[in-house]
């Protein structure tokens, strides 16, 4: 059951007042996904999750997204929540079966280096392709009570999942990044003859995976290159085009062990852009996509 906690713990268990409240329903349109915050808490969009707390409960809650089927989630709730930084809680008695697409847990151990307890829900999101959820009520052991649990459960009750039919645009984009590798090349040269050189390539395959590669080359060193894949699996994991929070669109890379890299697409003077910067898109050659 993977979560993704990014820098949210820097707050964790804290009373103070978060900025740009959230309350109430919130309504993700693009990605067919709605929820209601409960009274008396309050959230704050983090870059991929809702950071949530109360003026009452002690702790956080925390809203991710994820790709996983309820099996997959089963699997990872099992092995414990790992994401490096301190955090290792591993599972306490057995999982909750809350509906055809929802498992819970009590889990325990450090969360970002402190002794933590929560209760996390995961849900397979019901239509195919759909963005899954992980809901997180986290506190101090000590502080831990039924309140936590019956905070995720409301939360996990109020969520609604409708299929989102892909725009025009969106579509378009899909066809656009069909078997092409994007490049990104970055290099410098100094006067003393030092330097170096890098560059970054994603095979967007049309078979729905990726392969991820980037090689750095110092002039005074030596190269080194690195790719990431699945040996069991096509690519490094799946891609897709979806609507960001802001009306932008973005290529949203998602690798086999549940990461996710997004970046924001444009297209202007006939050359593509990710995140602002250049991407060479190319199909044929020396710079042709990996694809099968």
């Amino acid at each position: 059951m993977k979560i993704r906690l990014l820098l949210l713990i820097l707050a964790l268990l804290t009373t103070e007042h978060l900025k740009a409240q959230l309350t109430g329903v919130i309504n993700y349109e693009q990605y067919g996904i709605s929820f209601t915050i409960p009274e008396g808490w309050v959230g704050q969009e983090q870059e991929e999750s809702i950071l949530m707390q109360s003026r009452t409960i002690p702790g956080i809650g925390v809203i991710t997204t994820h790709t996983y089927t309820k099996s997959e989630l089963e699997e990872e709730a099992k092995k414990g929540l790992k994401e490096g930084y301190g955090t290792n809680m591993q599972l306490q008695g057995e999982l909750e079966h809350l509906s055809a697409t929802a498992i819970g847990g009590i889990f325990e151990g450090k969360l970002e280096g402190s002794n933590a307890k929560s209760y996390v829900i995961g849900i397979e999101n019901p239509n195919e392709e759909g963005l899954g959820i992980s809901i997180m009520i986290a506190t101090y052991p000590n502080m831990f009570t039924d309140k936590h649990i019956e905070t995720a459960k409301e939360i996990y009750k109020s969520f609604t999942f409708k299929k989102v039919e892909k725009s025009d645009e969106i579509v378009e984009w899909i066809e656009f990044f069909q078997d092409v590798k994007l490049t990104y090349m970055d290099s410098y040269s100094s006067s003393t003859g030092g330097g170096y050189s890098s560059e970054e390539s994603m095979d967007l395959c049309s078979e729905g995976y990726f392969i991820f590669g980037s090689s750095n080359t110092m002039t005074l060193g030596g190269s080194n290159y690195s790719g990431y894949s699945d040996s069991q699996k096509a690519g490094s994991g799946t891609w897709d085009v979806v609507s960001g929070n802001n009306g932008t669109l973005l290529l949203v890379l998602t690798y086999y062990n549940g990461s996710q890299d997004s970046y924001e697409l444009e297209y202007r003077d006939d050359k593509t852009y990710l995140n602002g910067y250049r991407y060479f898109r190319t199909m044929e050659g020396e710079y042709a996509p990996n694809c099968r």
